[in-house]
């Protein structure tokens, strides 16, 4: 949320800029740059807005990423082994998948997830925080996966 407030005040800044700049005795080049400036801060902040809902899901099925309405979706019985790696403030998943398999297209969507190659999933999970009485991830990934029978292991 804090990111979208900030790409929203850089837009309106550099739009700012660029109309006040382009009425006075300033080169051209300087509203130019601060119009071509708030336009790609422009489509960070709408990519910002589309990724906003996504989120990370654990459940009997697996591990889901993405926003709720076309949640991916990495099965259990796929998962080999699970790393938490831990940052202060946050904890990041890494998911360890049989063979060399690798997700779903669309399960790359999220900026926050990237696949490793070799069969790993790296979540970043920074800015995911547990929604209602949800617990911590770390302390939600080890029920999970002792549940489902899935070596986890930190560093």
């Amino acid at each position: 949320m804090l990111q979208v407030l900030r790409n929203t005040l850089g837009v309106a800044a550099l739009v700012v800029g660029a109309v006040l700049t382009g009425s006075h005795a300033f080169p051209v080049a300087v509203p130019t740059v601060a119009g071509i400036a708030a336009a790609f801060l422009g489509v960070r902040l709408l990519g910002l807005l589309g990724t906003a809902r996504d989120g990370l899901t654990l459940s009997d099925h697996g591990i889901g990423v993405g926003q709720p309405d076309n949640l991916m979706v990495i099965p259990w019985h796929e998962i080999s082994a699970l790393e938490l790696t831990r940052h202060s403030g946050w904890t990041d998943l890494t998911v360890r998948q049989d063979g060399v398999r690798r997700p779903p297209i669309g399960f790359q969507h999220p900026a926050w997830v990237r696949n490793g190659g070799n069969g790993l999933t790296r979540i970043r999970t920074r800015r995911l925080s547990p929604l209602g009485g949800a617990p911590p991830l770390p302390d939600a990934v080890r029920l999970a996966a002792q549940r489902h029978r899935v070596r986890v292991s930190e560093v």
